[in-house]
């Protein structure tokens, strides 16, 4: 007999557990998420909070909360390279210019983002935001969090999972009984390895320090205000990762196969931080380390019977493009609904096999895309070998321009690496679950850098401005707990139509007609729904969803 009996348990409980509480939650499933620390994490770890995830944000309340913790816009403008902050600046890369409106000013970038989101990426520290979402989670009546819990067990049957979970302090052990078991524990998951389920690409690329630290850097960064700062200098490589940039960093690096981390003490990270910031004597304040293995891999298989892996569970990517808590945050998103879907009995269990066809495409192309982000990047640094051109890169010579030159002529082939709203929003699913609407295919296709909007079924609904109740509102906005009819001017018949289907089938629906319930802020708009006045578009307001295009 189980202590605890509840649809879905959520193993893990950092930004993608979390997520998934809050997408549960939101299709009024209950759920149970344990974790084995006692709080929200204490080292930032995840910085970039991207597009798309902020869009999801959004629907959650949490964006404006999110933003504040982070980093302005004005303030996030630069990706600076240089031997040290204190050294030669070997060039940066302006974001308003690397975005939509490039060759523009911040201000003209931001008018163009806004014709493709209701938001857009910030530098948002991990110990920041994970708070919010966890409190965003424990608002919800559905939801049940306990943290200083660990899953000891678990075994997984024709019809759900028997687990149990034990509190670390010593307390008593309980029997759970789930339907469903969601593995988001974590680029190490136990689950996964208890499943069997191997990682495929890359493995060992390398290895990082993460270095968490207080330090007043404004005299070395003023004026050029960024995101990041590269370090390229014959002793060290590696990127300062500004949390505010103020007085809070991350310093991530490289260190030898053959290095222990006992080497690295609070002195040591001191002297690295020392030497990337240039500057002998600096207070530096070392609060925490992170020691990682640089992979670029993803599951063999997301499913396995009634378990599911998500988030670093399901795939390890290289830093380079901040992708990998975003694309775990969009994996439980895609999956929440069709537990929903399947658990209040509106959909087959079959709908469940979609998770895996549509979303491990996207992790694939992720991991593959940030291996390759890591592999553009200008220069490895630490060539202090005798003869090494970088053993030249701080000298005040012919030789030592030269070299300088020679890294700053690479950064530009970077770009991708810090403008990719294509690939946080373009990719389109293909699975059991998406109706072809019969139409060609779409004349501009997007890329990393550029992110086309698209009505075609497995796409991202478009964003557009409209209003609706008085209220200026994204079409994204509309969507989130349910199906989304949007008609023409003349479309009232679908919305009849659709709301008897809907009624008939238990599925969660709601209908508007443009002109008459909302109104485009913009002519244009409506043509990026690629709707006739007569006809609809239907979907869910994310990829992956049933979705159709009818034209009479």
């Amino acid at each position: 007999m189980a202590d605890i009996d509840v649809p879905v348990l959520i193993v893990g409980g950092g930004p993608v557990g979390l997520a998934a509480s809050i997408c549960l939650s939101q299709h009024g499933v209950a759920s149970l998420l344990v974790e084995q620390h006692a709080t929200t994490t204490a080292h930032p770890k995840a910085t970039v909070v991207n597009t798309r995830t902020f869009e999801l944000f959004r629907q959650w309340g949490i964006e404006d909360e999110v933003r504040r913790g982070g980093l302005p816009a004005d303030k996030s403008q630069f990706i600076v390279w240089a031997t040290s902050l204190n050294g030669y600046e070997l060039g940066r890369l302006d974001l308003a210019a690397a975005n939509p409106g490039r060759g523009g000013d911040a201000a003209d970038a931001r008018r163009q983002l806004d014709r493709l989101s209701p938001t857009f990426t910030s530098i948002c520290p991990q110990d920041v935001y994970e708070p919010i979402l966890r409190r965003r989670a424990e608002s919800e009546a559905a939801a049940t969090l306990r943290f200083a819990t660990q899953l000891v067990n678990f075994a997984a049957r024709a019809d759900g999972v028997d687990a149990l979970v034990r509190s670390v302090d010593g307390g008593g052990a309980q029997r759970v009984a789930a339907r469903y078991l969601l593995a988001c524990d974590g680029a190490a998951s136990a689950i996964r390895e208890q499943l069997g389920i191997a990682m495929l690409g890359p493995d060992n690329i390398g290895r990082l320090l993460n270095i968490y630290f207080h330090a007043d850097l404004t005299p070395y960064i003023a004026g050029r205000e960024g995101a990041l700062y590269w370090i390229v200098n014959a002793d060290l490589a590696g990127v300062f990762i500004a949390l505010n940039n103020r007085d809070r960093w991350l310093l991530n690096t490289p260190f030898r196969a053959d290095a222990t981390l006992d080497g690295f003490t609070p002195d040591v990270c001191r002297g690295l931080v020392r030497r990337a910031v240039g500057v002998a004597e600096l207070p530096v304040d070392v609060r925490s380390i992170d020691p990682w293995i640089l992979r670029s891999q993803v599951a063999a298989r997301y499913r396995a019977g009634r378990v599911f892996l998500a988030g670093d569970a399901a795939h390890r990517f290289p830093p380079t493009g901040g992708f990998g808590m975003n694309t775990g945050v969009q994996d439980v998103h895609n999956l929440a609904w069709k537990l929903a879907a399947v658990l209040h009995g509106w959909a087959p269990p079959a709908l469940l096999d979609t998770y895996e066809a549509e979303r491990r495409p996207v992790g694939q192309f992720n991991a593959d895309q940030s291996l390759k982000n890591s592999r553009r990047m200008p220069a490895p640094g630490g060539g202090n070998e005798p003869g090494s051109p970088l053993s030249m890169i701080e000298d005040d010579s012919p030789q030592g321009e030269g070299v300088r030159a020679m890294i700053s002529a690479g950064i530009g082939q970077t770009r991708e690496h810090f403008s990719a709203m294509g690939q946080a929003k373009g990719f389109a699913y293909e699975s059991a679950a998406i109706v072809a609407d019969g139409g060609g295919a779409d004349a501009a296709r997007s890329t990393v850098e550029t992110y086309m909007p698209s009505a075609r079924p497995g796409s991202l609904a478009p964003h557009a401005w409209v209003t609706l109740d008085g209220e200026r509102r994204s079409l994204l906005d509309l969507y989130g707990d349910g199906f989304v009819l949007l008609t023409g001017p003349a479309g009232e018949v679908w919305c009849a139509a659709a709301t008897e289907a809907a009624a008939a089938a238990r599925l969660p629906l709601r209908t508007y007609v443009a002109g008459r319930d909302l109104h485009f802020e913009a002519a244009a708009a409506w043509s990026v729904a690629r709707t006739a006045p007569s006809g609809c578009a239907r979907r869910r307001g994310r990829r992956g969803a049933r979705a159709r295009r009818r034209r009479r």
